[in-house]
Formats: structure tokens, sequence, C-alpha cells
């Protein structure tokens, strides 16, 4: 600590060794390219501009970036696997899952929560290796203002496991 940046926090990394099927955390991105040299925010070459805060523009790009790793690998050297991707308004008056609130502390909620809002897709790939990437350009220009809820499930389509990650994040309109 200094008298700069007086606070600590203690930050661990997860630990991906191992044998089962695991996934990092999700990433959003204002833009992903291939890379054209290395720097602090190319990974698995692509160059990777974050974005933080869960606070999310819908009239912006939004990508999502994440890793996979420890795929079976079949008799050729194949992993094939299969992501599922959710995107749920959360419809505060019948969910157990906190909210977003305001400065004020109230919480923020969607005055027409009966409307369904949800995007979904899935994805096959067949890759030669057991650890990969995978990222994905959404358009959320349709979706209106709110609170929203991510699930990436994976299945590797070798062995049968599964995992999933799961984000919240707020959707703004402007």
């Amino acid at each position: 600590s200094s008298p700069l940046f007086p606070y600590t926090t203690l930050f661990r990394s997860k630990d991906y060794r191992g044998s089962s099927l695991m996934m990092s955390d999700i990433e959003f991105s204002y833009d992903i390219q291939p890379a054209k040299s290395t720097g602090r925010f190319t990974k698995n070459g692509l160059r990777i501009i974050p974005h933080t805060g869960g606070i999310l523009n819908k009239n912006e790009n939004i990508f999502v970036y994440f890793e996979i790793y420890n795929l079976a690998l079949d008799n050729d050297g194949d992993a094939m696997y299969k992501i599922d991707y959710t995107i749920r308004k959360r419809n505060p008056l019948n969910s157990d899952k906190p909210g977003y609130f305001n400065v004020l502390g109230k919480e923020i909620i969607n005055k027409e929560s009966n409307k369904k809002e949800v995007i979904t897709t899935t994805r096959t790939e067949t890759v030669k290796q057991k650890d990969t990437f995978n990222y994905l350009l959404f358009d959320m220009k349709g979706l209106s203002a709110g609170v929203y809820d991510m699930t990436i499930d994976i299945k590797d389509l070798i062995s049968g496991e599964t995992t999933t990650s799961d984000y919240s994040f707020y959707l703004s309109k402007r």
C-alpha cells in the first residue's frame, strides 16, 4: 500500500491444471481482431480490447471471449465440443438473483418485465488440441435496457463432460 493507493486486494487466479473440463471467466470486449504484434491486450494471437465495469452499451459491439481447458481427444487427435450461449433479461419480480442498484440504493427494475427478451445461439467446434479459446460478437441493439444474465454451457462431445459460466451485466440504452 502507498499514500496514493492505500487499499490492497487479494487476487487468486484459477487453477486450470487437472483433467476435468473447465472454462475461464467470460471477458467482454469492445473489439477483437487478429493481433499484428504482441502486447498488453494480446491473447492467443488476438488483440482483445477489454470492457470492464459490468455496464454495456447496447449500441456498441459486444464481444465475448473465453478459454476452454481439458477437452478430450479422440483417436484422431480431434476434440469436439458444443457451446450454448444464452442472454436473458432478468425479471426482477420473480428472480432469486440480486438486481442492480442505483446510487440511492433502489433496485433498478424494468417496467415492462412481462416482455421476454433472450438471445440464444449454439456452435459446434472441432479442434486439434485439448485447450482452446472462443469468441463471438453479439448484436444487442434489439434488446431494451436492463439487467441481463449470460450463461455459456460447454459440452465435450467426446467425454460427455459439461461446464458452465454465468455473468450478469446491465445493458444501457445510451
